[in-house]
């Protein structure tokens, strides 16, 4: 290239919004069930998409799960991430299992009060919300049990 020509700037063009945020699913956000493709019969609004919801209980679910989801995953991944530090704290320390208990036994009880493990609602087309829910809790009572019964046996 010569010194004086200028390259020339390139613009591209923005990308399309999307005209239908609907997700095409056959199966109902909240409990799974079979729903209509083409025409599902209650429509879910999530963030950023709409869900196909099977009735209007599972419909009015699935939204006060997303204002719940919005105002409690950050309570969760915080309990973790505390929970990984009292476990790394635990192991370069000298109490390791009072500790590695204790973060045990926190990390049940925020499985079980913050029931929002899930980053992405496209997740809800294989696993749904009813039963992602119930994973979490199962798993919070679990880990809650486990470290109560190492507290006993220590």
């Amino acid at each position: 290239m010569s010194a004086g020509k200028k390259r020339t700037k390139k613009v591209y063009p923005k990308p399309a919004v999307p005209v239908d945020d609907l997700a095409h699913w056959d199966r109902c956000v909240y409990c799974g069930r079979p729903v209509s493709v083409e025409a599902p019969p209650f429509i879910a609004a999530g963030r950023t998409r709409r869900f196909p919801a099977c009735s209007e209980a599972c419909k009015n679910a699935t939204e006060a799960y997303v204002q719940a989801d919005r105002k409690g995953k950050l309570g969760l991944y915080l309990i973790l991430m505390v929970c990984a530090v009292i476990i790394l704290i635990a192991a370069l320390g000298g109490q390791q299992n009072v500790l590695m208990y204790a973060a045990v036994l926190l990390a049940g009880i925020g499985f079980l009060a913050f029931p929002y493990p899930i980053t992405t609602f496209e997740t809800f087309q294989s696993c749904c919300i009813r039963r992602v829910t119930q994973i979490s809790r199962g798993l919070g009572v679990i880990l809650i049990l486990l470290s109560l019964a190492f507290f006993a046996l220590a």
